[in-house]
């Protein structure tokens, strides 16, 4: 056929009975059966049968592993960060009527109105939540499921990429090809589970995806230079970053691919693509970004290096290197939270930094010096590296000290090294570097398995991982928190509640005590210390804990947290005594503290009239609720009355028209007022609402 030549058969293997399939597949610039096969040459193919069978079988494995070890999450709740994109984000749960405002916003101006945004465009993963909203409703199970089938794709096209890149590169002897192994070891890795395992991960996963592709189609261009190959590469690399900005990293590791894939150089055109698609993305997202908001102050939740001086940053980002590291080679313990100070500010007199910075270094220049044979293990670093720079905080922080979602990317570049590494163990018998890579294999796919069930729900998951991330300040806050929403729920029981609402209480606790061991007391003024305070004096409330509540509600007056949430909370944490002298005490400071807050004073009023049967208090409060809320009905009539009982009927009087003003028509008010003004002896107002009484009456009698 033309631009085609297919080798004899081998073996005597039986003639192909689809040719006319096989001429297409070519022609597309895949492989005999879609997909490249190892043997696969500059527009020449050596195509058995056998091997065909090989690829579908190896592409078949991929897929079945990745649901083995990902099926039981598809069983879990909707956790951690999915309520931000899912289930409390108001364009997703419009479903695909919500997909162009998905597009026009901030990833996160559905969920968190009149928070200032920090430049989050990543509307890709949103549209497909909104998308399943639409078909599916709440579900879950359907996300889930869709996330594991996504992974394992990606799975797939990475396994068609990597075949590619390195064709006719396998393993020594008769091991099997070290791309098979690299993507089974990328799949079954734990450090993935929270892209996973977590619905919001999708965006990870397109990223690789699409990037991937992109890859994979300008490697095409470059075999036949096919035009229609670059337009899928912009289409694809488009979509990659869509899911999420960090695809740009997609515009070094690209020219890093065709350098190992390719000797000879390689024109403009083939980078053409993604630099184009660069280039609109980033004016769609400047377009859509502006104005959108302002940074939020510096706090060591939403910033971890806010009081690190540049030193203790420097090194503490190195140190974060090393920990990658060690979770990629030995994934134990995992966790969502490396927030401060699950790992403390470091200075370069630890050794931990040092042996990181060293680690490093050494690996690199061995990369370097292996790049020039086009060594894949030189390649696995290589690429580690590229796609690891945009989330290593060097160029820009990323909100944390790290998290194993920002491993996703890179962790290819070391399941390539690794893999190349056990296929090139020619000191080895065949069967004992079988045995290494199921050793290798075997208890990874077993602990991602395990680390899935953690992923259950927000209760599972913040309860387990603050157990490891026990000095963290934001695992604390966020098990408290959790914790105490479980307990209200009717399902946990009396005696559940109690339990959670004592675990809440301990938790919250640490969290404050973190705060002021390693805070500076001149920086606990941010957010959220504020709010850690807060939520331990609701945790004291919650535990009957009344004045330990009232002293932590004390000590934020003044903070970002508003006077009228604080106001509500004293009041809430109040009314749960049944001891007038404790209310009353309790909200007598708070008036001090908070003395532009109506209800403080309206209740006090109540109760130093009604308790206490103390008017002259009583007018006092119900006089400063009155000036707060001219028009507030319950403190006028509280006033009114007040008034009347302490004998100043003109008063009374006068409080109780403004009343009957707000209400002109209202009969029961109108004869309560006629009454105050005959108390005051004044006869003429009195017989105007006498003669108001009377009309009203006469049109109810009307027909």
């Amino acid at each position: 056929m033309p631009g085609h030549k297919a080798t004899g058969q081998r073996g005597g293997q039986p003639p192909d009975p689809w040719p006319l399939f096989r001429w297409g597949c070519v022609k597309a610039g895949l492989g005999p059966t879609g997909l490249p096969d190892a043997s696969e040459t500059h527009g020449t193919f050596e195509c058995p049968m056998v091997a065909s069978k090989s690829q579908v079988f190896k592409c078949s494995l991929i897929i079945v592993v990745a649901f083995v070890c990902y099926g039981n999450t598809i069983a879990n709740d909707y956790a951690y960060d999915d309520s931000v994109v899912i289930t409390e984000n108001q364009f997703t749960q419009q479903g695909i009527a919500g997909i162009p405002a998905i597009f026009k916003n901030d990833t996160f101006a559905g969920s968190y109105e009149g928070v200032p945004f920090i430049g989050r465009y990543r509307p890709l993963s949103l549209a497909t939540f909104a998308l399943e909203h639409e078909l599916f409703g709440h579900s879950p199970r359907v996300s889930h499921f869709n996330n594991v089938l996504l992974f394992a794709l990606t799975a797939l096209v990475l396994y068609l990429l990597l075949s590619k890149i390195f064709r006719n590169r396998g393993g020594a002897g008769d091991c099997p090809d070290f791309p098979l192994i690299a993507v089974l070891l990328f799949v079954v890795h734990p450090i993935h589970t929270e892209v996973v395992a977590n619905i919001k991960g999708r965006d990870e996963i397109l990223v690789l995806a699409g990037a991937s592709l992109a890859t994979l189609f300008i490697l095409k261009y470059l075999d036949g230079r096919r035009f229609p190959h670059l337009a899928l590469a912009f289409c694809f690399f488009w979509l990659a970053l869509f899911a999420k900005e960090n695809a740009i990293v997609y515009l070094a590791a690209v020219p890093l691919t065709m350098a190992f894939y390719k000797r000879q150089t390689w024109t403009a055109w083939s980078v053409a693509p993604l630099i184009v698609a660069s280039v609109v993305f980033l004016g769609v997202r400047a377009l859509v970004l502006k104005g959108s908001g302002h940074l939020p102050p510096p706090d060591i939740i939403t910033e971890p290096f806010a009081y690190a001086n540049s030193q203790q940053k420097l090194a503490t980002i190195v140190y974060t290197f090393g920990l990658y590291a060690k979770l990629l080679v030995f994934p134990h313990p995992l966790t969502i939270d490396y927030y401060p100070f699950h790992i403390k500010l470091m200075d370069w007199g630890s050794v931990g930094v040092w042996l990181s910075l060293l680690t490093y270094v050494a690996v690199t220049l061995l990369a370097l010096r292996g790049a020039r044979r086009r060594s894949p293990a030189s390649y696995g670093v290589l690429f580690y590296l590229v796609s690891f720079s945009v989330v290593s905080n060097l160029p820009f922080s990323v909100g944390t000290f790290m998290s194993e979602r920002f491993m996703f990317v890179p962790s290819v570049g070391f399941a390539v090294a690794v893999a190349w590494l056990l296929s090139r163990a020619e000191f080895l018998s065949i069967k004992q570097r079988n045995l290494i890579v199921l050793a290798v294999l075997v208890p990874c796919a077993c602990k991602t398995y395990v680390r899935n069930e953690v992923w259950r729900d927000d209760l599972t998951l913040f309860t387990t991982d603050v157990k490891t991330s026990e000095d963290s300040i934001k695992a604390n806050l966020v098990a408290s928190v959790t914790l105490l929403a479980e307990s209200h729920k009717n399902s946990v029981g009396a005696t559940g509640g109690a339990a959670y609402r004592a675990d809440a209480l301990r938790y919250a606790k640490k969290a404050v005590s973190l705060y002021q061991q390693y805070v500076a007391p001149t920086n606990l003024k941010g957010s959220s210390y504020a709010s850690a305070v807060m939520l331990l004096g609701n945790c004291y409330a919650e535990n009957d804990m009344l004045d330990d509540a009232l002293r932590c509600y004390e000590g934020i007056v003044g903070s970002t947290v508003s006077a009228e949430t604080l106001g509500n909370l004293v009041e809430t944490a109040i009314n749960r005594s049944s001891e007038v002298d404790f209310k009353i005490r309790g909200y007598a400071e708070f008036v001090k503290l908070l003395p532009d807050n109506f209800s403080l004073n309206y209740h006090l009023a109540l109760l130093y009239g009604k308790e206490r049967n103390d008017v002259g208090m009583a007018v006092l409060y119900f006089n400063k609720a009155v000036d707060l809320a001219p028009n507030e009905v319950n403190a006028l009539k509280g006033l009114s009355y007040a008034y009347k009982l302490s004998g100043d009927y003109e008063k009374a009087s006068l409080y109780f028209e403004r009343l009957v003003r707000l209400s002109p028509a209202t009969p029961a008010l109108l004869s309560h007022l006629r009454d105050l003004y005959g108390l005051a002896g004044n006869g003429s107002k009195e017989a105007e609402v006498t003669r108001q009484l009377e009309a009203l009456a006469g049109g109810q009698e009307q027909p």
